[in-house]
């Protein structure tokens, strides 16, 4: 049995059917989020272009089962998500560590990953903040990061305008499990994706938010200049989470990656 066999199965859903002979879109999704930051995203993309979300364990409706459980765990569930649907490729996108997991398994695991995308995130973050970032959260509980991560998520002009959606976010913030969250922080700790970068030969495309002051837009262009496979493009107008702030811009993105890829005729 492998260590996989054995955790509570992970939430997943097709957000839209999967087409018969063509690649889905797996999105993949922001620490402390689920699979939710999608949905604006989901709904303006086209009809022929299957969709799979799913939530990393401990968030959203994903049980959490207790350590280990690293980065590179999330990446192996990932490829556990696309055998248990039957998907032999697919595209794969993702946001902040979702990102950094598409391009990993992008590299590691080429036949199964037909083309990634990357937003929000960097190569090698830093170390030490987010081993402080676990350990804050075994302290305190996630609850306790909502006024210190949630105005980072956003722009100053979306938390003005729009506390609905921010009050959305941090809710969905503390949905989840505090362990889960701090074993993910101690992956982000020691997640190197400069490895996978010189390898990484799938169609990958970079995606920055203007504003972003987690993951700022010369982390982007780091991970670009480093991928011989890799294009680059920005959010205008977006912080950290702009699949949730400004979802027809990523579903433009998405969209033209999907063409430039060659997934389909849209």
């Amino acid at each position: 049995m492998s260590q996989f066999d054995s955790i509570r199965p992970l939430f997943r859903s097709w957000a839209r059917a999967a087409v018969p002979g063509s690649a889905p879109l797996v999105l993949l999704n922001s620490l402390g989020c689920s699979h939710v930051i999608w949905d604006g995203v989901v709904r303006r993309l086209p009809a022929e272009c299957g969709v799979l979300v799913s939530d990393y364990r401990g968030h959203g409706g994903s049980g959490f089962d207790g350590p280990p459980y690293g980065f590179d765990d999330l990446v192996d569930d990932c490829l556990r998500l696309l055998d248990q649907e039957g998907v032999d490729r697919a595209h794969v996108a993702g946001i902040s560590i979702g990102g950094m997991a598409a391009l990993r398994l992008a590299a590691r695991s080429p036949e199964r990953v037909a083309s990634a995308v990357a937003m929000c995130c960097g190569g090698r973050l830093d170390e030490a903040a987010w081993r402080e970032r676990a350990r804050f959260v075994r302290a305190n509980g996630v609850g306790a990061l909502i006024d210190v991560v949630v105005p980072r998520w956003f722009t100053e002009a979306t938390r003005l305008d729009r506390p609905s959606l921010v009050h959305a976010a941090a809710a969905d913030l503390l949905s989840c499990d505090d362990e889960g969250y701090a074993c993910l922080a101690d992956g982000l700790a020691e997640a190197d994706l400069e490895p996978d970068l010189a390898v990484l030969t799938r169609p990958a495309t970079i995606v920055s938010a203007e504003f972003d002051i987690a993951t700022p837009p010369s982390q982007q262009r780091r991970l670009a200049d480093a991928t011989a496979s890799a294009r680059l493009v920005t959010v205008p107008g977006a912080a950290h989470l702009a699949t949730l702030e400004l979802p027809e811009k990523v579903a433009e993105i998405l969209v033209g990656h999907l063409k430039w890829a060659g997934a389909f005729d849209v």
